[in-house]
């Protein structure tokens, strides 16, 4: 199980900066129906499917995190769990609505109209769709950031477990930033730094937490063969 969570996270890199590289390489258009374009090309269709899957390859992640520290705290793993598993529910409903109604099939019908009228009410609830994202999206940050500060609390203090520890509090303070600066605005980084940030952080949070999982499936085999002579 460390093993194929270990494999997971490094593949969730691999996703996050292939959407790095697509945010960079498709314009992000102008407007409602800028938006609607830049939305519907390949890229970002490739892009916003394989968030999608990596969304279910994290749940798994956190669901091998917590459960390795039951023992410790099994009331703590499993509040953490939750945590991330309200994450997980909020995020893939959002990005399937995103991906399969505004990517593929808004557009789709936006082009097979010219009625102007009916063009605008598609823009709207696309309108509509981006504000009401945006105030779930504080609910959906809060609830993995709090399941990484009760997984803080759980992790025994000893030097293999300092990689899911340190991963667990850049994440943590990385999303608390990120929510305090969009819902209170208090930046305490400038926008342009966060965004900046994004992807070096998720090499760190996410490189640490596939190396712990490799530390561990290695234990975990020596404690097999320890056992078995």
């Amino acid at each position: 199980m460390h093993v194929a969570a270990a494999v997971v996270s490094v593949l969730y890199i691999a996703v996050q900066s292939f959407q790095w590289w697509v945010f960079a390489k498709v314009p992000e258009g102008n407007g409602l129906a800028g938006a609607l374009e830049s939305g519907a090309h390949p890229l970002n269709v490739a892009r916003s499917w394989l968030m999608l899957l990596a969304i279910f390859g994290l749940v798994f992640v956190y669901y091998t995190v917590c459960l390795t520290f039951e023992r410790q705290n099994r009331a703590g793993a499993w509040l953490a769990f939750l945590g991330f598993f309200v994450f997980f529910l909020m995020e893939i409903t959002l990005r399937s609505t995103e991906l399969f109604y505004f990517q593929i099939q808004l557009p789709a019908e936006f082009h097979a109209t010219t009625d102007a009228a009916v063009r605008a009410s598609m823009l709207h609830s696309m309108e509509v769709f981006q504000g009401i994202q945006h105030a779930l999206y504080f609910p959906l940050m809060m609830a993995p950031t709090l399941g990484s500060v009760i997984v803080l609390t759980v992790i025994p203090r000893v030097s293999v477990h300092w990689p899911i520890a340190a991963a667990m509090a850049i994440n943590a303070l990385r999303v608390a930033l990120r929510i305090v600066g969009e819902y209170l605005g208090w930046n305490v980084l400038s926008p342009a730094v966060m965004t900046w940030s994004y992807l070096p952080l998720v090499f760190m949070v996410w490189g640490l937490t596939a190396w712990w999982l490799v530390r561990m499936a290695r234990g975990a085999d020596a404690g097999s063969r320890a056992a078995a002579a």
